[in-house]
């Protein structure tokens, strides 16, 4: 029976009993070639991976001959019976690929912006048909991102003094702002930029020390290293808030990350020191930062020993700090 489309079926019913009649012969007559067939292969398995009794090498030729020439019977056949079939053309599956072209989000608002304008000169406002001046009825825009280097600058903090004339007795100067390090140069905004560029961005201060000496200003890694001590001592009235909300949590998260740190009397010039960090939970969501030279439990047990109403999640080498955490033995 050939391939037809279950769309182009008939609608007479004997038609459709005669060739489901015949569907089903061609089903049996295949279900009985199929089982041959997998006869052979378990034959040749055997043969490949069986045991020595079991191979072919054991058994008579002659005996597999009928099957060998029943199958070449049933491939011949086969071959005859597609060569009379007429033969049809697939259809042709048309997918349709729909590709969602990436949009550009537009630039920030706030952003400060510079228009640069172009237009026509004079001669060029002429019409070349009428001769007539031609007028402008609108214009196209388009819009760039550029990039500002970061650039330095100097303040000046000029301290206003008056004097009694008179008595001479009397000198009054003006008092200014606090400033985050008052002995030294660097105002609240370099600061900053140190601190962020080695402890966020991970920039090593030689490099800043270049990019600086770029900008014709000379700037030692061991003074930024001062500057990054100072802002240290400034932040640690908010670091300890921090920890004690951080206490407050009723499950905190540990874990800690091994950091190289220079130590110039060893051979190696650097140790393992080991950087911990404490999560509170959804009402105290803070991230505090300890540090340790060891991995020793003294470390973490000194940082949570006024934890008392919660506990410590922690991996399993140090699920012994939770004990410690809220006051219980070894």
């Amino acid at each position: 029976m050939n391939s037809m489309d279950a769309k182009a079926l008939p609608d007479d019913v004997n038609l459709l009993k005669q060739m489901v009649a015949e569907l089903l012969a061609s089903v049996g007559k295949y279900e009985k070639r199929v089982g041959r067939l997998q006869h052979h292969i378990e034959q040749l398995l055997r043969d490949r991976y069986g045991r020595k009794s079991e191979r072919l090498e054991n058994i008579d030729p002659k005996l597999l001959l009928p099957f060998i020439q029943e199958y070449v019977k049933e491939q011949a056949q086969v071959n005859e019976q597609e060569k009379s079939e007429p033969k049809t053309e697939p259809a042709k599956e048309e997918i349709a690929c729909t590709r969602n072209k990436p949009k550009r989000k537009p630039l920030p608002a706030d952003l400060p912006r510079e228009k640069i304008e172009y237009d026509l000169d004079e001669s060029q406002k002429v019409c070349d048909c009428c001769g007539e001046q031609l007028e402008r009825i609108g214009a196209e825009t388009s819009e760039k991102l550029d990039f500002v280097p970061a650039t330095l600058k100097v303040i000046e903090y000029v301290r206003f003094k008056y004097a009694c004339k008179h008595c001479r007795q009397t000198v009054v100067t003006a008092a200014k702002d606090h400033q985050p390090l008052e002995k030294g140069i660097p105002a609240a905004g370099l600061l900053a930029h140190v601190v962020v560029s080695k402890y966020v961005d991970h920039l090593p201060l030689y490099r800043l020390e270049g990019i600086f000496r770029r900008h014709d200003i000379d700037i030692t890694r061991s003074t930024m290293c001062g500057w990054a001590g100072s802002c240290a001592d400034l932040l640690e009235p908010l670091y300890k808030l921090m920890i004690a909300e951080l206490l407050q949590s009723k499950v905190i998260n540990t874990d800690d990350t091994p950091v190289r740190v220079q130590d110039k009397t060893l051979d190696k010039k650097t140790r393992t020191g080991r950087l911990w960090i404490y999560c509170g939970d959804k009402s105290h969501p803070y991230n505090v930062y300890d540090y340790t030279t060891s991995r020793a439990r003294e470390g973490p047990q000194e940082f949570l020993r006024d934890y008392k109403q919660g506990n410590l999640q922690a991996d399993a080498c140090k699920r012994r700090l939770k004990i410690a955490a809220v006051g219980g033995a070894d």
